[in-house]
């Protein structure tokens, strides 16, 4: 093989020009814990550097599972530094946020500034590796999954209970849960303008709380109804400290009607010759709105006409 002074092998295969520098990364891989906010990244020199020549190369992060910001601190820099000590390149992660995750990662890429050659090695993976304990679970729960409520009390209580583990660390903390209704059979819009008044909400729970009442409107609409129905449902929000654990997450309501409607006779006198074999008496709704069928009962009974001889009786 025949080489040029300062460029190496000059035959069908290119080679790196012998007098400059190679920048590498020390390995090719760093893991770090989540809680140890800050990371190493060892650079090294090798081959033929001249006398007080510093080194520049440029250096990048970009996202893995890991994300800018998120996890760890964004890297888009230039830096130098003397060849014969290396340099050690010190990143940071974002705060410890305290909720257990997967092992996450990122990359950093390396390129060279004129004059420096890279070797293979120009990507090195940093791997976050979780370091936070389990999170405390707090259960909430309805006290009750089943009411009932007149329509006329306007008004319908839940009561939501919290259990502490107070043997967890951290598990004294505040909680925090969503409210949510469905319509069933009852209809649900805001204003009275349906059956009830619908709730989605966020409900809290501090530190010494043992309970929470949510309250929602019941409409009295002064119409004859049969039973409705709706429920309400605790949801778990995510990324909370503690954790909530819901159980009897449901509650059903059902709303039972307490409107009257009078019934009578319209007219309430009737004058009929002894001859006549019928008389049609009228039933009327006199006062008050119905959504359903119902039946009354017609009785009749003697005055100074006996039923069974001056007429049939009624019952």
């Amino acid at each position: 093989l025949a080489f040029r002074a300062g460029h190496g092998y000059v035959g069908g295969m290119t080679q790196r020009p012998i007098a400059l520098p190679i920048v590498t990364f020390e390995s090719v891989d760093v893991s770090v814990f989540e809680n140890e906010e800050s990371y190493t990244v060892q650079l090294i020199v090798d081959g033929f550097v001249e006398s007080g020549q510093d080194i520049e190369v440029f250096i990048k992060s970009r996202d893995g599972s890991a994300i800018a910001g998120e996890d760890y601190d964004p890297i888009d820099t230039s830096i130098a530094f003397e060849p014969v000590i290396g340099l050690q390149f010190r990143g940071t992660l974002t705060p410890d946020d305290v909720f257990p995750e997967e092992t996450k990662s990122f990359e950093i890429f390396m390129t060279a500034s004129p004059g420096v050659y890279l070797s293979p090695t120009t990507v090195i993976t940093v791997t976050i590796l979780n370091d936070d304990p389990p999170l405390p679970e707090v259960n909430i729960s309805f006290a009750e999954t089943q009411l009932t409520v007149r329509e006329g009390e306007g008004i319908v209580q839940f009561r939501l209970l919290k259990a502490d583990d107070l043997s967890v660390p951290g598990g004294r903390g505040i909680v925090r849960v969503m409210l949510t209704t469905a319509d069933g059979s009852a209809f649900g819009a805001p204003f009275g303008s349906g059956d009830y008044q619908p709730l989605d909400v966020v409900i809290a729970f501090d530190v010494n709380d043992t309970e929470q009442i949510v309250s929602t409107t019941i409409t009295d609409n002064e119409r004859l109804e049969s039973v409705e129905s709706f429920t309400a449902t605790i949801v778990a929000l995510s990324g909370t400290f503690p954790v909530a654990v819901v159980m009897n997450a449901t509650a059903t309501v059902d709303i039972v009607d307490d409107d009257i409607v009078v019934v009578g006779f319209d007219p309430a006198l009737y004058t009929v010759g002894e001859g006549r074999q019928t008389l049609s008496v009228a039933v009327q709704l006199l006062f008050g709105e119905t959504d359903v069928d119902f039946s009354v009962i017609v009785t009749s009974s003697d005055m100074d006409a006996i039923g069974g001889e001056d007429f049939e009786a009624v019952d």
